[in-house]
């Protein structure tokens, strides 16, 4: 995943806030649950890796949406390091 600036990382917070989106957030576990179950039973290889580069992004997608609190903090904590 490319990394997020303040702005994105300011929007997931708001967002974080909001119940709906705490569902949507439900929503893309379940689907990566679902897609890891489903995945341990094909047999197909092709079929196998295309369905982990999915888990990857799922995986990827839901890390930064959890971390950015702390990202966020990170940010703001080095921007204030260069003000004079």
């Amino acid at each position: 995943m490319i990394p997020l600036d303040k702005q994105e990382l300011q929007t997931i917070v708001i967002l974080k806030r909001v119940p709906e989106f705490k569902q949507f957030i439900d929503i893309l576990n379940k689907s990566l649950n679902a897609l890891s179950l489903k995945n341990a039973t094909v047999n197909d290889e092709i079929l196998v890796r295309w369905n982990q580069g999915r888990i990857q992004e799922l995986l990827d997608i839901t890390k930064q949406i959890k971390s950015a609190d702390e990202e966020l903090h990170s940010v703001s904590k080095e921007a204030r390091k260069y003000v004079v």
